[in-house]
């Protein structure tokens, strides 16, 4: 996949907005992801969509936020950012009050 630039180009989008998504969901949003334009127009074409909401699942969420950080083998720039947002501890998994 890293010799095809177009394909890399692509999963990088795609993986930008799952983190994205993940993370606005860690500091209890509802979000959404919707194809606004289409493929043909625009590679990036993806609207978050977000509103702020009582939390569910965020165990759930945090496990797969850090499944798709191992899996890519990277730590997210806006995790630093956002993280004193976060509605749950990262560390323990236990939500905050």
């Amino acid at each position: 996949m890293a010799d095809n630039g177009v394909v890399l180009d692509k999963f990088a989008t795609l993986a930008t907005d799952s983190f994205r998504s993940l993370t606005l969901e860690l500091c209890g949003y509802k979000t959404k992801m919707i194809e606004f334009i289409d493929m043909e127009h625009t590679p990036k074409n993806i609207l978050i969509k977000a509103i702020k909401s009582k939390s569910s699942n965020l165990k759930e969420k945090l496990k797969e936020y850090n499944k798709l950080k191992e899996f890519l083998g990277i730590h997210p720039l806006l995790e630093d950012l956002t993280k004193k947002y976060f509605l749950i501890d990262t560390n323990t998994e236990i939500p905050y009050n």
